[in-house]
C-alpha cells in the first residue's frame, strides 16, 4: 500500500509539470513553389553558403548574416553594410558567434569561448555583455531584455531549457530530458529552436515532432506539450561504435534521421520546420545524394490544431533555410569554373 500511494504521488506531480496533446498528421502536402525574388550578395568575404550560421531580418531595409565569426549587415539588394561588434579578445569584443536574436531595441549575440551575451543597439553600439554557466546553447531568446532562455544541448545532467536572469546571474528555472538522439542531432550546425511570443516560451527539441509551452507570467507553471504525428518525421534509435560516438557515426546519423530546425511563432500560428527524409552518402567515392532530403513545414494553430503542411526540396549546394514572419529565406551557393556567388532565394507559403 506505501508503494503505491508513492507511486500515485509521483505520477500526480508528472501529470502537474507536463499536459500532453497528440496532433494528428494531414493526407496532403503542397509543395513550397511561389518563388518570389532571388538577391545576390556582395562581398562573399569568409563564408560561402553552408557557414553562414543564422539570418534575420534587422529592418525593413537590412539583414542580418552572422558566420562564426562575424555578423555582418545586408541591404534588401544585397550589398554589405557593415558589420556588428568586432572578433577579438577585447572586453567587449566576441571570439566566436554561437547564436543571435534580435528583440525591439537590441541585438544579442552569444559568445561560447568567452561564456558571454553581447548586447547592441540596432546601430551596432556596444552596450554590454553578461557572463554566462558554460553550457552549449543551441538556440536562444530573451524576454524583457533581462531574461535569456536558451535551449541546451542535453548533456551535463540532461538540461534541455534554461530560463536565466542576466541582470542577477541565477537560473530561474531548468527543464530536464534524456535523450541520445537529441544529444546527437544537436551536433548538426541547425537544431532545435525556442522563441517568445508576449509571454509564452515555446521550444522544440531537435529530436521530436512536438513544441512546448511555457507561461513566463508563471515560470514555476504546468508545461504544455503538443505532439504531431507525421509518417515523414523519423528518428531511429541512435547507437554508437564499442560504445563511443565517432564523427562519422554522428554524421550518419544526422543524415539518415529527421530532426527539427526551427520554430516560428506568430500570433495565431505556430510553424515547425524540419529536415525530413534521408541524405545517402558513399563515404568511398565521396558521393552525396539529396534527392530524397526535403524540408516541411507544420502549421499548427495555437489551440493545437495542424492547418496545412509544406515541402520544399533542398539540394547539395543549399545551406541554411529560414522561415521569417514575410516569406521562407534559403541561402545557397552556385559555382562556376572561377568562382562562387551567393545567392539568397526568397519565398512565400
Amino acid at each position: 500500500m506505501k508503494n503505491f500511494c508513492i507511486l500515485l504521488i509521483i505520477l500526480l506531480c508528472v501529470c502537474c509539470t507536463e499536459n500532453r496533446n497528440v496532433i494528428q498528421q494531414l493526407s496532403y502536402t503542397d509543395s513550397v513553389s511561389n518563388y518570389l525574388k532571388s538577391i545576390v550578395l556582395e562581398e562573399n568575404i569568409d563564408f560561402i553558403g553552408k557557414s553562414v550560421s543564422d539570418f534575420c531580418i534587422l529592418s525593413d531595409s537590412t539583414y542580418l548574416l552572422s558566420t562564426p565569426h562575424s555578423l555582418y549587415v545586408y541591404s534588401l539588394l544585397g550589398n554589405q553594410l557593415g558589420v556588428i561588434g568586432k572578433q577579438g579578445e577585447g572586453p567587449e569584443e566576441y571570439m566566436n558567434i554561437g547564436e543571435i536574436y534580435l528583440t525591439n531595441d537590441y541585438i544579442y549575440v552569444w559568445c561560447s569561448v568567452k561564456r558571454k551575451l553581447f548586447m547592441y543597439d540596432k546601430t551596432g553600439k556596444y552596450q554590454k555583455n553578461f557572463p554566462l554557466p558554460h553550457k552549449k546553447i543551441i538556440s536562444m531568446c530573451v524576454y524583457q531584455d533581462r531574461y535569456l532562455c536558451c535551449m541546451l544541448d542535453g548533456t551535463g545532467e540532461g538540461e534541455i531549457v534554461e530560463i536565466f536572469d542576466m541582470f542577477d546571474l541565477k537560473s530561474l528555472r531548468t527543464i530536464f530530458l534524456d535523450s541520445k538522439e537529441m544529444r546527437v542531432l544537436s551536433c548538426a550546425q541547425v537544431a532545435g529552436s525556442i522563441e517568445i511570443i508576449d509571454h509564452l516560451l515555446y521550444w522544440s527539441i531537435p529530436s521530436e515532432l512536438s513544441f512546448s509551452v511555457l507561461d513566463l507570467n508563471d515560470i514555476d507553471g504546468d508545461i504544455t506539450k503538443y505532439d504531431i504525428k507525421d509518417n515523414d518525421f523519423f528518428i531511429e534509435q541512435f547507437r554508437s561504435n564499442n560504445g563511443s560516438a565517432h564523427g562519422k557515426n554522428i554524421l550518419e546519423y544526422i543524415n539518415s534521421n529527421s530532426r527539427i530546425l526551427q520554430l516560428c511563432c506568430r500570433k495565431n500560428t505556430i510553424n515547425l520546420v524540419a529536415e525530413v527524409g534521408t541524405i545517402e552518402q558513399d563515404w568511398n567515392n565521396k558521393i552525396v545524394d539529396y534527392s530524397k532530403r526535403f524540408v516541411k513545414i507544420y502549421q499548427v494553430s495555437n489551440s493545437g490544431i495542424l492547418k496545412k503542411t509544406y515541402r520544399f526540396k533542398i539540394y547539395e549546394n543549399y545551406g541554411l533555410v529560414k522561415l521569417c514572419d514575410d516569406g521562407l529565406y534559403v541561402l545557397k551557393a552556385e559555382y562556376n569554373k572561377d568562382d562562387f556567388i551567393i545567392m539568397l532565394d526568397k519565398y512565400s507559403l
